[in-house]
């Protein structure tokens, strides 16, 4: 099934479970099921989501997007959105920022390279303020086990 409806679900299972237990959560960590992390990651609560004010969604492309539960929608329910709608040239330069300019939108369409993460197309279509990229770096993943000679702090299987 594609990941955006099921990241949707996700938000409301949240909702769900938030009222049932008459709590409210303070972070949202959403992360690919194929990874496997070499080390014990920080809690991302003190470590990313609070270290940036609110509206900041910290992402690693779709692999991985930390944020403030009062921000969770931005990562759990804009993806609907922002995957099923052809970003124009204007949505891509609110995307990517700075790194927009290093690749022309006539060059990423004549290549079809992308000219910044994916996930990033969120902040036009949501209220957030601003997307962070993860301080984390991936490992290779060959033969079903981890190659040690790559450092980093996952792997993608």
């Amino acid at each position: 099934a594609p990941i955006a409806p099921r990241l949707a679900q996700c938000y409301y299972e949240i909702l769900s479970e938030e009222g049932r237990r008459n709590i409210r959560y303070k972070t949202v960590f959403k992360i690919r099921p194929d990874h496997i992390f070499n080390e014990r990651i920080p809690h991302v609560g003190d470590s990313i989501a609070f270290r940036h004010p609110e509206g900041t969604v910290h992402i690693w492309d779709d692999q991985m997007a930390v944020s403030r539960r009062s921000d969770a929608k931005w990562i759990l329910l804009t993806p609907t959105v922002a995957y099923s709608t052809c970003a124009s040239e204007d949505d891509w330069k609110m995307a990517c920022g700075y790194a927009y300019s290093q690749q022309s939108f006539e060059e990423c369409i004549s290549d079809g390279a992308l000219v910044c993460e994916t996930m990033r197309l969120i902040l036009p279509y949501s209220g957030a303020k601003e997307v962070m990229s993860l301080p984390w770096t991936s490992r290779q993943w060959e033969s079903g086990r981890v190659t040690p000679k790559v450092s980093g702090h996952f792997c993608i299987k």
